[in-house]
């Protein structure tokens, strides 16, 4: 993002240029975190464009406990970290950041660590991640959550330590019609900890939004980062 515009507005904007350069209309968006964040909030902001929602441990809701950073966002919210980390980014805290993001650290292999290491370190992704960690977040929009009409389906790791499950709870008491489902052995990133039970969850709802004809009728998806 050259403009280094992290806003939830620029994300928007991003994501539906991914829909209109592969000619979709509506999509369901899926997100995790801060990824969720920007899909609950393009529900809002683009309803044409949105068919339904999955909401990953997302971020944006008002509730307790509070968030809790892990290791990598609590030095992006520092000045003196948001100038080391662009140009020094230790692989161990990487590897912290995602041990404290998962239920059980022992399930972390040193790939799926080096993959999260080198992908930090792609040009221009460090930059863009201490400019994310200073984006307003809008907590005013939580106000207007209940105005949400998208199907929407809410998935949480019950062991998630950065955003505690009763958000998840928060978001589906507001979204009329939402159903949450926690994955008791999962922590923040559920979908990587534990896939199976994750696409479990995920497929029967994807088919159950297109009716008798899912089969012929998959809807899209897009994943926000």
């Amino acid at each position: 993002n050259k403009s280094r515009d992290y806003s939830a507005k620029a994300m928007i904007g991003a994501a539906t240029a991914v829909l209109d350069d592969a000619k979709v209309e509506k999509a369901v968006w899926v997100g995790n975190s801060m990824g969720g964040w920007v899909a609950w909030r393009a529900a809002l902001d683009v309803p044409a464009r949105v068919s339904g929602l999955v909401l990953v441990d997302a971020s944006g809701a008002v509730a307790e406990p509070p968030v809790k950073l892990y290791l990598g966002a609590r030095l992006t919210q520092s000045w003196l970290g948001r100038q080391l980390l662009p140009i020094l980014t230790p692989r161990s805290v990487v590897q912290s950041s995602l041990e404290q993001n998962y239920a059980d650290p022992k399930r972390l292999s040193e790939a799926l660590v080096t993959r999260y290491w080198d992908l930090a370190r792609y040009p221009g992704n460090r930059q863009a991640t201490a400019d994310r960690a200073i984006a307003d977040r809008e907590t005013a929009k939580w106000n207007d959550i209940g105005k949400l009409s998208a199907p929407t389906l809410i998935i949480w790791g019950k062991q998630d330590r950065t955003i505690p499950w009763q958000h998840g709870k928060a978001f589906e008491r507001a979204i009329a019609g939402s159903k949450m489902h926690v994955i008791a052995d999962a922590g923040h990133l559920p979908m990587e900890e534990a896939p199976k039970q994750f696409v479990g969850l995920l497929q029967p709802w994807l088919a159950s939004q297109t009716g008798p004809n899912a089969s012929a009728q998959t809807p899209r998806a897009i994943p926000v980062p």
